[in-house]
């Protein structure tokens, strides 16, 4: 069993405690600049336009993402199997990579290459991805008795794992248990052993970090009754009499334009329907692991998605962004979403990549990215499935991901009221989609 550390555990919202990570070697330094841009902003009838400008953090983010998506690619094709992930550091103008073991030179060239224009800090991980994914995928829905104890005598309260993720830096998995007799806030629980933990869910010593959360990730329909041939309009689903939002534009693996939205949405052969219900077209490729599917339409599909308000008001209608692009984000990088009931949100830190849930109907999803939005507002509610996840750059937008789901931290709802929303969001990325679905690609303004 590798030598841990485990920081004080505080009562709120979850039960958690953390690990050592590996030393860290650090490469040279250099400035990050960029010139500021405005990017493309037409109305639903194409006929006015403005900008917006990326604040200073995008822009470093931008620059970030560039160097190290060519750095991930090394990373992920690499013969030996060492990676363990990559993360972005906006704060400090930095990617940290991951890796157990010698970097293989394939991705040590890749890291002499970036490291030229921004900094690149390679840090020794204690297990590799492929060797955390299989006890992260093979816990999820398992129980956990009362039993558990910690060094101190504290109890993880009974109940079940809803949630799992290996930890970016290597250092063990993440499991999300949701209980009925989880302690409130001002009590003194402390977490348990990893080695007991991880004896009971998994028969090897994984270090296990614990979070307690008050309800497992749920599906964002809405069961209440507007261009949906945009990404993050309202489209109905007849036969679960409820209501979801259109993901983005995408080409078929024959070329033929069709419309992004969650699986759970719809199952291949259902009917699609505008707000008022009217047929737009029928779910033609589906895949329920990634929670994505595909749908034809009456109305031509367009490569730009909403942005503003939720669909209720006014000036949700006036206001269209392009879609420049698609790619899958990274740990670390603030990206945004926009599903139909909620409209804009802030910005949401993505906070794992290979997050795997138990959904509301008991099949297992993953893995995906997860995000988290700050203090206590909601990034996704009911109606927000197959919404947009996104990032802005300096022409438009740049497609990562739909809202597949959110639930394990309830929030404070933005745009529609009288729901259920979350400070936390689950969404498959845009290059998996592409990959699971046999796309050509999504469909871009260029």
């Amino acid at each position: 069993m590798p030598k841990i550390k485990l920081r004080t555990v505080i009562w709120s919202a979850t039960l958690s405690l953390a690990f050592l990570t590996g030393a860290s070697s650090v490469h040279a330094d250099s400035r990050i600049g960029a010139e500021k841009s405005g990017f493309d902003q037409v109305d639903s009838n194409s006929t006015s336009s403005s900008s917006r400008s990326q604040t200073p953090e995008d822009e470093v983010q931008s620059r970030l993402i560039h160097y190290a998506t060519p750095l991930r690619d090394a990373a992920e094709h690499a013969s030996e199997p060492g990676y363990t992930g990559i993360k972005l550091d906006v704060t400090s103008r930095a990617v940290d990579l991951y890796w157990k073991g010698e970097l293989p030179p394939s991705v040590s060239r890749s890291v002499r290459t970036a490291d030229r224009a921004v900094r690149i800090r390679v840090h020794d991980a204690e297990f590799s991805l492929s060797e955390l994914q299989v006890p992260a995928r093979e816990v999820l829905g398992k129980p956990v008795s009362g039993s558990l104890k910690s060094d101190d005598g504290g109890t993880v309260p009974e109940g079940k794992i809803v949630g799992t993720s290996p930890n970016i830096d290597g250092s063990g998995i993440t499991v999300q248990i949701t209980s009925d007799s989880a302690p409130q806030a001002d009590g003194a629980a402390r977490t348990p052993s990893t080695g007991r933990l991880a004896r009971e869910v998994y028969a090897r010593d994984v270090p296990v970090t614990v979070d307690v959360v008050p309800s497992a990730p749920k599906d964002l329909n809405i069961n209440r009754a507007t261009s949906p041939h945009f990404g993050g309009g309202v489209i109905s689903v007849p036969r679960l009499e409820g209501l979801c939002s259109s993901g983005f534009a995408v080409r078929n693996n024959s070329g033929n334009l069709r419309m992004l939205t969650a699986r759970h949405c719809g199952q291949i052969g259902d009917t699609i329907g505008n707000a008022q219900g009217a047929g737009l077209g029928t779910v033609e490729t589906a895949n329920q692991a990634q929670d994505v599917a595909i749908y034809t339409s009456s109305v031509t599909v367009r490569p730009q998605m909403h942005y503003g308000s939720w669909y209720g008001e006014a000036s949700s209608n006036g206001s269209l962004m392009n879609v420049k692009g698609y790619a899958s984000p990274f740990v670390g990088e603030g990206v945004y979403g926009s599903g139909a009931f909620t409209g804009l949100t802030g910005s949401i830190e993505v906070v794992s990549a290979n997050y795997r849930f138990t959904a509301s109907d008991g099949s297992a999803r993953g893995p995906m990215f997860r995000g988290l939005g700050s203090a206590n507002v909601g990034v996704a509610g009911s109606g927000d499935s197959g919404g947009p996840i996104f990032t802005f750059d300096d022409n438009g937008v740049t497609a990562t991901g739909i809202i597949s789901a959110g639930g394990t931290t309830p929030a404070t709802c933005q745009g529609a009221q009288n729901r259920n929303c979350y400070r936390d969001v689950a969404f498959p990325g845009a290059a998996t989609i592409a990959t699971t679905l046999g796309l050509q690609g999504f469909e871009t303004t260029g």
